[in-house]
């Protein structure tokens, strides 16, 4: 099969990280023999140096318009977007503006199916492009673009039409899948495909050995977090929880966002400077090491899809204190991989991580055995069989 890959999560030469988890899916679904080109739209920002103080947004005009990733030829493509005016418009911006390029790709390279990550506005301006150019579409929820999305009446009616026009819907956790059933996807062609791991660089290691790459004390008992600094990823509870570890424990938070301020101020007031640390993003080879060095992971996560970094700790052989979403059961499946929190309270995250750093004691080789059972390989064969019988489904048409 020839697939074009469209979504505008996608790793670039900027931020390499950003959208991994779906670069690793389709490299291995490449294995499996198949062409595979990407395009990853970008917004549209001036490249003028006067606009550096705007990092955040003048870092995008940086990203190359054309590269190779993992064997795959990546586009990157400026579209028109006004921040948080006219969302409702995003879908058609998008699709506007990459319109000729992927005119262009058409030419050398026929397309049979499109595959779309991010239900709004990459769905919609995908299921665009697959009715101008007669092919299939199979859109791939994520998680916020269903929870988030969804609350705006405009978007929810454009969720609806991209989830009722595409041949299939993929999401990464069964309640993101009972969401979209809602939105209208057909149950019968809406799957559940978690994400996967790859072995080669998530795996258990010594502890001691760990800590040391990564410059850490080999006496603290150490609680990792990994996410963006924001509200939903809620890691701000994390840090309140610290105030009632008494034993001296230390919290590392990997990962950058708009509410990075807002953590500072948080830590300062809560007097916790010396046990709280803010780590920039680490390059994903090297949260390895973290994920060694820790003692738990903490994710508090108030929306999830599939969690990468639950599963990437797991496969590292480090357990987890999560919360009751359906992505962190599916990723923490027994009490000896860790604890699933049942609510959001404060006293219970307090509860979960006591007894896990203290109470518990965990096999971090059988846990990191148990996380190496579904790799990205496997998430391809399911992924091929769904777009298998999109194609079939559309040629009946």
């Amino acid at each position: 099969m020839k697939i074009l890959t469209f979504t505008t999560l996608f790793p670039h030469n900027i931020n390499p990280n950003f959208g991994i988890f779906i670069a690793n899916r389709m490299t291995a679904f490449a294995k499996r023999g198949h062409e595979v080109k990407v395009v990853a739209p970008v917004p549209y920002f001036p490249g003028w140096s006067c606009l550096k103080r705007f990092p955040k947004w003048h870092s995008l005009s940086q990203v190359a318009r054309k590269e190779e990733r993992m064997g795959m030829e990546v586009f990157h493509p400026r579209y028109f977007l006004t921040p948080k005016i006219g969302m409702s418009f995003y879908g058609l911006e998008m699709f506007f503006s990459v319109l000729p390029l992927v005119r262009q790709i058409r030419k050398s390279f026929a397309f049979d199916l499109i595959d779309a990550h991010y239900l709004y506005p990459d769905g919609l301006a995908a299921i665009l492009l697959g009715k101008l150019f007669d092919c299939p579409v199979v859109v791939s929820a994520r998680g916020s673009d269903v929870h988030q999305y969804s609350e705006f009446f405009w978007i929810k009616k454009w969720l609806k039409y991209v989830l009722k026009s595409s041949c299939a819907s993929i999401s990464v956790s069964s309640d993101i899948g009972e969401t979209m059933v809602e939105l209208g996807s057909p149950a019968a062609s809406t799957h559940i495909i978690p994400n996967g791991i790859d072995g080669k660089i998530f795996y258990c290691m010594d502890k001691q050995e760990a800590r040391a790459k990564c410059n850490l004390p080999q006496d603290q008992k150490i609680i990792l977090g990994v996410g963006h600094l924001n509200e939903r990823k809620n890691f701000l509870l994390l840090v309140e929880a610290m105030n009632f570890l008494a034993k001296g424990e230390h919290l590392y938070l990997i990962g950058q966002g708009d509410a990075r301020e807002k953590f500072i101020s948080k830590i300062a007031e809560c007097k916790l400077q010396d046990r709280v640390h803010l780590i920039s993003p680490v390059k994903n080879s090297e949260l390895c090491y973290w994920y060694n060095a820790a003692d738990l992971l903490c994710h508090p996560s108030k929306h999830e899809g599939s969690p990468n970094v639950v599963c990437e700790a797991i496969a590292c052989g480090c357990p987890v204190v999560a919360s009751n979403l359906a992505g962190c059961q599916k990723a923490v499946q027994s009490e000896k991989q860790g604890t699933i929190v049942p609510t959001w309270e404060l006293k219970d995250y307090i509860h979960a991580l006591e007894e896990a750093l203290w109470k518990k004691e965990y096999d971090r080789k059988w846990i990191s055995t148990e996380g190496h059972k579904r790799t990205w390989d496997s998430v391809a064969v399911e992924v091929e069989d769904v777009f298998q019988k999109a194609l079939q489904k559309y040629q009946r048409k």
